[in-house]
């Protein structure tokens, strides 16, 4: 699972990621996608809901990478 370690006054917190959040307006650009990509990314929301960002990056087909810069926090999928 994917644990984010964050040492704070000697405190450490540990988050897992496994959750999607998809905003209203991706939501909107989603209905003009091709239908197998919409099934792959619903595919891939739920194997991170289920198992975590990190588990499901292992997949093949699902491995994906930070994004860095202007688009820092969010992932690319790479095949």
């Amino acid at each position: 699972m994917f644990y984010l370690d964050m040492y704070t006054s000697g405190v450490c917190c540990c988050v897992m990621i496994n959750q999607v959040d998809i905003s209203s307006s991706a939501k909107k650009e989603i209905k003009k996608v091709p239908k197998h990509i919409v099934v792959k990314l619903l595919s891939w929301i739920d194997s991170v809901e289920e198992y975590g960002l990190s588990e499901t990056s292992k997949i093949k087909g699902f491995h994906d990478e930070p994004l860095k810069g202007k688009r820092k926090g969010q992932r690319s999928k790479i095949d």
